[in-house]
C-alpha cells in the first residue's frame, strides 16, 4: 500500500486557497463579468436612505443576501463547491423570509422570536402553494425548490455532498478513496454552469425584494426590474445551451443546482394577466438585431430601451462592455436608529 498523503495544515490550505483564486481570476473572466452584473444591481439598491423601525430588517435581509452573495463567488473561486451552494442557500433563506415580512410587516415580530410562520417557513410557504393560495412573491416556488435541492448538496453531510468531493482509483490491494478538499470541474462547460446556477440565484434573490424596492421606497426606477428581469431571461438562455451539450459527467450535481425556471418560462402572473413571457433575449440594436418584445412588470408588454448593450455579457460576440442604464436614485443603505 502506498504512504498516504498528509493531512492539510492551516498555512498549506490558505496558500492552496490563494493559488486557485489566482487561477480563477485568469481562467474564468466570463463569470466575474457576469456576476459583476449583479453586483451592480446590489449596488443601485443598497445606497444610503433614511428608513422607518418597521423596514430595517428587510434592508437587513437585503444586505445579508449580498454578503452571501460575495461569500458565495468567493468560494467558487477557491474551489469550495459546496461551500458556495451553502452560501447560496443561506441568500435564499433570507429572501423567503424578506417576502413575508415585505408582504406583512408585523409578522416581523414572529420573526424575531422565531415563532410561527418564521419556525418553519418552508412548510408554511408549501402548504400555500398546496392549497393554492397567494404567495408574497410569485417565484417563491422556484426559490424553495432550489434552496431544497442544495441542501442535499451543500448543508448536510448526505450523499449528495461527496458527489463531487470523492476519487475512487482501483489498485492491486483494492480501491483507494481520496476526499478532495478542493471541488472544481475541469470541463469549462460544467464550471459555467455553476457560475450561471450563482448569479441566476441571485437575480430571484433581487426580483424579491424589487416591489419593495421600487413600489414603496421608490429608490430604484422600475426599468431596474426590467433589466434584471432580462438579465435572468439570458442565464436562462445560457444555461439551457450549455446543459445540451453536456454528458453525464457529475449528472447528479447538475441536476440538482439547475436553475429553477423563472423569466424564461414565467406564468401570466407574474407578468401581466393573458399575457406569456416571452422567452427571446432582448435584441440588441448595437449588434444591430433590432428591439424584441420583453414583458414589463406592468399590464402590457413594453419596448426595450435603446441601450449600449446591456446584456453583452452573455454574448462572446460583443466587444463593447456592458453599461447598466445610468440612473441617479435615492437608495439604500440603513442610517436609522435601532431604538
Amino acid at each position: 500500500m502506498n504512504n498516504p498523503e498528509p493531512l492539510p495544515q492551516l498555512l498549506g490550505f490558505i496558500a492552496d486557497e490563494n493559488k486557485e483564486f489566482q487561477t480563477s481570476l485568469t481562467r474564468d473572466q466570463a463569470h466575474l463579468a457576469i456576476w459583476n452584473e449583479i453586483q451592480r444591481f446590489y449596488e443601485a439598491a443598497l445606497r444610503e436612505v433614511q428608513v422607518s423601525e418597521n423596514e430595517i430588517p428587510i434592508f437587513q435581509l437585503l444586505t445579508f443576501s449580498h454578503y452571501h452573495f460575495l461569500t458565495a463567488m468567493t468560494a467558487f473561486m477557491r474551489c469550495h463547491l459546496s461551500e458556495m451552494f451553502g452560501a447560496v442557500r443561506i441568500a435564499i433563506d433570507a429572501a423567503l423570509i424578506g417576502a413575508q415580512i415585505i408582504s406583512d410587516r408585523g409578522s416581523q415580530v414572529a420573526w424575531l422570536k422565531r415563532e410561527k410562520p418564521f419556525d418553519n417557513l418552508a412548510r408554511y410557504y408549501g402548504n400555500l402553494i398546496k392549497d393554492k393560495k397567494s404567495l408574497p412573491h410569485a417565484l417563491i416556488p422556484e426559490l424553495l425548490t432550489l434552496h431544497k435541492k442544495l441542501s442535499g448538496v451543500s448543508s448536510h453531510a448526505d450523499i449528495g455532498t461527496f458527489v463531487h468531493r470523492t476519487t475512487i482509483t482501483k489498485e492491486n490491494y483494492g480501491h483507494r478513496i481520496f476526499v478532495k478538499y478542493f471541488q472544481c470541474s475541469d470541463d469549462p462547460r460544467q464550471r459555467r454552469i455553476h457560475a450561471l446556477t450563482l448569479a441566476h440565484a441571485f437575480v430571484m434573490i433581487l426580483d424579491v425584494f424589487s416591489g419593495f424596492l421600487i413600489d414603496e421606497q421608490e429608490c430604484v426606477p422600475s426599468q431596474w426590474r426590467l433589466d434584471l428581469r432580462a438579465f435572468g431571461a439570458g442565464i436562462e438562455r445560457e444555461h439551457e445551451s450549455i446543459k445540451g451539450t453536456l454528458g453525464t459527467e457529475e449528472e447528479n450535481l447538475r441536476r440538482a443546482t439547475s436553475p429553477a425556471r423563472g423569466w424564461g418560462a414565467r406564468p401570466p402572473s407574474l407578468w401581466s394577466k393573458g399575457r406569456r413571457a416571452s422567452r427571446v433575449f432582448p435584441g440588441c440594436r448595437d449588434q444591430g438585431c433590432g428591439a424584441r418584445r420583453l414583458p414589463s412588470d406592468g399590464t402590457s408588454s413594453t419596448r426595450w430601451p435603446r441601450l449600449r448593450c446591456a446584456f453583452t455579457l452573455l454574448r462572446a460576440n460583443c466587444s463593447r462592455p456592458a453599461a447598466y442604464p445610468s440612473f441617479r436614485c435615492r437608495c439604500a443603505r440603513i442610517q436609522a436608529p435601532y431604538s
